[in-house]
């Protein structure tokens, strides 16, 4: 059950992947509420966006949970710039994705490592 739940990051980090390839199409589609022109992969990736902050929630009780503290943190650090300064905000959008994606190997190369 421990190894799924390690297993579960590489599907995020297709997610944070998927997000860079396609993030202005997404934010267009979401929008303007265009349901006709979301895809199949597009209701995938909104699904693994939920899942990947139930993942982290759950992560706080694993070994490493200082790691998922700090990833969600990061992820919840844009609420607060959006409201603060709309530049900053747009920058942190866009490098948050390679952040997360660190962040996530990070935590899988510190479980393997201790096992």
């Amino acid at each position: 059950m421990i190894v799924i739940f390690y297993l579960f990051s590489f599907i995020f980090i297709w997610s944070e992947i998927y997000t860079v390839h396609n993030k202005v199409r997404i934010e267009k589609n979401f929008l303007n509420k265009d349901i006709p022109a979301t895809t199949r992969m597009d209701v995938i990736y909104f699904l693994t966006r939920f899942a990947f902050f139930v993942w982290i929630i759950f992560g706080f009780w694993t070994p490493v949970s200082n790691l998922f503290i700090l990833l969600f943190s990061f992820n919840f650090m844009k609420f607060p710039l959006f409201h603060i300064n709309k530049k900053l905000y747009v920058i942190w959008d866009n490098i948050l994705p390679a952040i997360n994606i660190v962040q996530i190997l990070l935590i899988v190369i510190t479980y393997l490592s201790k096992h």
